[in-house]
């Protein structure tokens, strides 16, 4: 949905899909503290600079925001040992996010 919304310039549907991504990893470092490590960096880095595009309302530059934003996906999973999951670039729409 963060994909979407940011492809269509939904930008305050994309920056509400953020804010819950990040409340999911937050509630998850309470759940279990020893991956505190790994998502406090994910936070601060992928979080932070996809806010920036978010904030920037810029298009332009969002394929390589998202892309770093996955990137850190990505890496935190390696660290945490659980690179079976997954972190494509989605093909399908879950909701309708597009404004017409």
């Amino acid at each position: 949905e963060l994909y979407w919304a940011s492809m269509d310039g939904n930008w305050e549907y994309a920056d509400y899909q953020l804010e819950h991504i990040e409340e999911a990893l937050e509630a998850g470092i309470i759940r279990r503290p020893e991956r505190a490590l790994n998502a406090d960096l994910f936070l601060k880095t992928g979080a932070q600079s996809m806010q920036v595009v978010i904030d920037n309302k810029d298009g332009e530059t969002f394929e390589q925001g998202f892309s770093q934003f996955r990137t850190a996906c990505i890496d935190c999973h390696v660290r945490e040992k659980v690179e079976f999951i997954p972190i494509g670039l989605p093909k399908l729409r879950a909701g309708t996010t597009h404004k017409e």
